[in-house]
């Protein structure tokens, strides 16, 4: 968000266009703040789901928009929450049932099925050419799966055979 702020001050932009309110921040006071200052530069922001617009067609703050941004910041960082709070409920729950609530067992590849799996990510990182992105494009695979096989490559340069903490 720091660019996007950046790029406010300097003019570069007239408009921030969010999906949902709740991704322009983590808590109320963060989104507010953001909005605020977005306005104060001129910036409007745009919230698809909810059609709302911090500045009129003039460029001026809509009072009523704003207050109602404010609110539905509120309810955001309410259900963020709740949302939490149930998952350690469960979690809770879970450990009292005696119930396993990791990753199931054996669902871990070892070292050597990791390499083997992905034998063109392990020439690409050998060879050093290519950026993480780079491999990652190439061999359609997620930046996680060559990350993987870099820490691999390097315990098994290192000596170690085990695989490395993910």
């Amino acid at each position: 968000m720091e660019k996007v702020l950046e790029m406010a001050r300097k003019g570069e932009i007239t408009e921030v266009v969010c999906l949902e309110l709740s991704r322009l921040g983590r808590d109320t006071m963060d989104v507010r703040s953001l909005i605020l200052e977005l306005a104060e530069s001129g910036v409007c922001t745009h919230v698809v789901n909810r059609n709302l617009r911090s500045l009129d067609h003039k460029r001026k703050e809509d009072n009523v928009t704003m207050m109602v941004l404010g609110n539905l910041a509120d309810l955001a960082e309410m259900e963020r929450e709740s949302t939490v709070k149930r998952i350690i409920s469960g979690q809770q729950e879970a450990k009292r049932q005696a119930r396993h609530i990791a990753r199931p067992k054996g669902s871990m590849k070892s070292a050597e099925r990791l390499l083997q799996e992905n034998r063109k990510v392990v020439e690409y990182l050998r060879e050093g050419r290519c950026s993480i992105r780079q491999i990652t494009t190439l061999c359609a695979v997620s930046p996680n799966t060559v990350m993987k096989a870099k820490r691999t490559i390097s315990a098994e340069s290192a000596g170690s055979t085990a695989m490395p903490n993910q």
